[in-house]
Parts: C-alpha cells; sequence; structure tokens
C-alpha cells in the first residue's frame, strides 16, 4: 500500500491522489479529513479498539494508507468502523471488497 501512496503524494503536492470523475476533490477532502481526526481523537483517548491500525493516527498520509491496507485485508470490519470513509473507497477504487467477500462467504455455504 505505501507505493501506492507514494504514487498519490508524488501525483499532488498535498498529497490528494488522483481522483476518478465522478468523485469531486472537496468530497474527498471533507471526508478524508473528518474521518482522519475522528480516528485520531479517538487514538489519542487510548482506544486503540479499531479497524485501522492506530500508526494511521499520526499523520493524514499514514491514515490513507493504513485505510487503503484495511480496505482490502478487512473490509468488512472498516466498513462498519468507517461508513463514510469506506463508500468514499468504493468509489476511489472501484470495488467493494467487502460485499465481495460476502459473496463468496455465500457461495462457500
Amino acid at each position: 500500500m505505501q507505493r501506492l501512496d507514494d504514487r498519490a503524494a508524488a501525483a499532488l503536492a498535498d498529497g490528494v491522489p488522483l481522483l476518478p470523475s465522478g468523485l469531486p476533490r472537496a468530497e474527498w477532502l471533507q471526508v478524508l479529513g473528518a474521518e482522519f481526526e475522528a480516528f485520531a481523537a479517538r487514538v489519542d483517548a487510548g482506544d486503540e479498539n479499531t479497524a485501522l491500525d492506530p500508526y494511521g493516527a499520526e499523520r493524514i498520509d499514514e491514515f490513507f494508507a493504513v485505510a487503503s491496507e484495511a480496505f482490502f485485508v478487512a473490509p468488512a470490519g472498516m466498513r462498519d468502523d468507517h461508513p463514510a470513509l469506506y463508500a468514499l473507497f468504493v468509489r476511489y477504487y472501484g470495488q467493494d471488497p467487502a460485499a465481495e467477500q460476502t459473496v463468496r462467504q455465500d457461495a462457500a455455504s
């Protein structure tokens, strides 16, 4: 995931990745910023029981990296803990890994 973040950071000096059409920059900044601030406050308060690695509270670029990792590795937990961010990432990455995971689990049953 760090390579993805490195490419995104290189795209624009402020760290906003190249966004797909239909995903406004203002919306990206609002959702990511609000989610980061809430997450950092939660970790600062000592709550490390989260779907995201607490290291993501260090800086917004680290938050983007750990949230991206959770999106693919533990999508259901991320969706449950951070629904607005999860929905934003579905649009950004063009896939819904939690839904895909549910379909796979249902097919295996």
